[in-house]
This record gives C-alpha cells, sequence and structure tokens, in this order.
C-alpha cells in the first residue's frame, strides 16, 4: 500500500523542482530584461530614498590620494583630492605635494566647463583630454555619484539616449552595462555604465575614444597607420554611509592612452588588472615619493597609463563653500 504513496511524492517533488526551476529561470530572464530606466530607479534607490537624494543641495569630501604613472613613466606622488557640488556644478580638485607635479582642477557650472592648472606643473594628458572632452563635465558624468550633479539623476532634461546591455563580464564578474549617449556634444566619445546586480551599486564608468590617422597615399603607407586610442575608466567600491547617503569611499581614476597599430593589444573594458599594459612599460618599477622620468610625450607612439586612487576621509552634505570653487569667471 505504500508504493503508490511513494510514487505520488516522487512525482509532487519532481513538480516542484520543476516549478523551482522555471521560476529561477524566469528570474534570471526578468533580471536580464531590465529597462535603462529601471536599472536607474534601482541604482538611484541603492544611495537613498529618492525625495531625500533629489533634496540634497550640495555635498563636498576631500579624501588622500596617490597618483601613479604605470606606464609611460615611472611616478608615486601623494596628495589630496576634493569634490564640492552644488546642483549641477561642481569641482574636482588634485593637489599633491611635490610641487613640480601641481596641481589640476576640473570645474563645470552645469553649461560650461573650464580645467586649470597649477603653474610649474607637468601638463598630463587627463588634463589635455578633458579640455577637448569637456562635456564629461557639462553632462555631469566625471566624478559620478559623489557629486550632485550626477548625470543620471536627471535624465529626464539631459535626455541621453540610453541603451541598457544586460549583464556583462568586466575584470572577472557579471555587472549591468548601461550605454549613455549625450544628447549634444560627445563626438565619437563612447559611454559605458557598469552596476552591480546585487546591489544596483554605480561600480565603474569607461569613457573611450578611438580616432584612426588618415589614410596614406599608397597601400603599404596606409598599413603602417596607427590608431589612438584614449580612455578614462572610473573605479567606485567600499560603499558605506557616508552623511546619511550610501556611496563609494574609494575612487579610482585611471587614463589610458596608446599610440600603437589598430592591432596592438589592449586592456579590457575597466583595464583589467594592467599587468597587460605593464607589459609594455620599460620603466623601472615605482617606489615610495616621487621618482622616475617624465611622461611619454602625447604625440609620442607609447602607452600611457595613469591612475589618480582616492580614499575619502571626510565628506558633509548640505555645506557651504566659496562659490568661486564653482565659478566659471
Amino acid at each position: 500500500m505504500r508504493r503508490p504513496v511513494d510514487r505520488f511524492a516522487l512525482l509532487a517533488c519532481f513538480g516542484l523542482g520543476l516549478m523551482l526551476l522555471f521560476s529561477l529561470g524566469s528570474r534570471a530572464s526578468a533580471e536580464h530584461e531590465l529597462t535603462a530606466e529601471e536599472l536607474i530607479q534601482r541604482h538611484l534607490k541603492s544611495i537613498a530614498p529618492l525625495d531625500r537624494l533629489k533634496a540634497r543641495q550640495s555635498f563636498a569630501l576631500r579624501g588622500d590620494c596617490v597618483y601613479r604613472i604605470l606606464s609611460g613613466g615611472a611616478l608615486s606622488a601623494d596628495g589630496m583630492s576634493q569634490i564640492v557640488s552644488k546642483g549641477k556644478a561642481y569641482n574636482i580638485l588634485f593637489s599633491f605635494a611635490a610641487g613640480e607635479y601641481g596641481g589640476t582642477e576640473y570645474l563645470t557650472d552645469g553649461k560650461k566647463a573650464d580645467t586649470r592648472y597649477t603653474s610649474g606643473g607637468q601638463v598630463n594628458p587627463l588634463w589635455i583630454f578633458l579640455e577637448g572632452y569637456d562635456v564629461l563635465l557639462t553632462e555631469g558624468l566625471l566624478g559620478g555619484e559623489l557629486t550632485t550633479a550626477w548625470s543620471l539623476l536627471d535624465v529626464k532634461h539631459r535626455k541621453p539616449k540610453l541603451s541598457y546591455r544586460g549583464l556583462q563580464k568586466v575584470d572577472g564578474r557579471e555587472l549591468h552595462r548601461l550605454d549613455y549617449r549625450m544628447r549634444k556634444g560627445g563626438g565619437g566619445l563612447q559611454v559605458r555604465l557598469y552596476f552591480e546586480p546585487e546591489t544596483y551599486h554605480h561600480v565603474l564608468s569607461t569613457y573611450e575614444v578611438v580616432q584612426s590617422a588618415p589614410a596614406g597615399s599608397d597601400p603599404d603607407q596606409s598599413a603602417r597607420q596607427r590608431v589612438t586610442r584614449q580612455r578614462i575608466a572610473e573605479r567606485f567600491a567600499d560603499f558605506e554611509n557616508l552623511n546619511g547617503y550610501v556611496l563609494p569611499s574609494s575612487w579610482t581614476l585611471e587614463f589610458f592612452k596608446s599610440n600603437n597599430d589598430a592591432n596592438a593589444i589592449q586592456p579590457g573594458e575597466g583595464f583589467g588588472t594592467t599587468s597587460t599594459v605593464r607589459s609594455m612599460n620599460t620603466s623601472p618599477g615605482l617606489g615610495g615619493g616621487v621618482a622616475g622620468p617624465a611622461l611619454t610625450g602625447p604625440g609620442g607612439t607609447g602607452t600611457i597609463l595613469l591612475q589618480w586612487k582616492t580614499k575619502v576621509t571626510n565628506s558633509a552634505a548640505d555645506v557651504s563653500f566659496s562659490p568661486n570653487l564653482i565659478t566659471i569667471g
């Protein structure tokens, strides 16, 4: 008499298993079918309730910063970084104890942008790049959610073209990818934003431009033409409560430039582990303080990889600061 009951139980378990598999498959499918708008809303809610987030007037933070040349030279310099923002205006400042490397400021009032350089300092390629692509500032992209100008807070008025690309593996982990195209400006700039699937924290942004040299007068000369790749990668990590907002306390900005041939080995979406890039660097290893030769010239044929790594030490919300910091005169 037990056998029919056992069979029934077996069939019931089998049915429940199928339902569970179907449920998990449907859940995974639904996760892949997120719209760009849903992804943005989940991301913003990961920072704070939307009403609180949109009511924030200003935000300021400061942190310890290490500037390193990982390829194209050899340098390590300690200093500080600071971001102050109010509405769509903000200022990103890097300053280092070694005077010859000076400081840089990247600021916008929400409509125009400016890049400032401390006299006597070496002009670095990031500064040159942002001179030409200041739309990264006016669009509220550079610095990500660490500023009140964060572009995803105001897609309704900015009206970018957004494309959700699903989950993609970057640096060994799967992340939601969102492609962002400005309504105006940007030229050939490719903007990609990445989010953790578990938390919807924004953890990576990449901004890339690929420019081909003009064709030569004959096929052999054309084959030797070089392709210039320039890319900024911003990494955000160590999320914690900063003044009532869940924000990254670690921010790493990297600038990569290569004038190598089109078929040269390139780093991945987020630059990977940089081991590929370092293999192209013949400079001595990095040491403490400031050391080593200057950068490869902007018009050279080498590879440059620069890194600014910031650990936030203090922050404040809804504070007053000098309007000169976000004024373009």
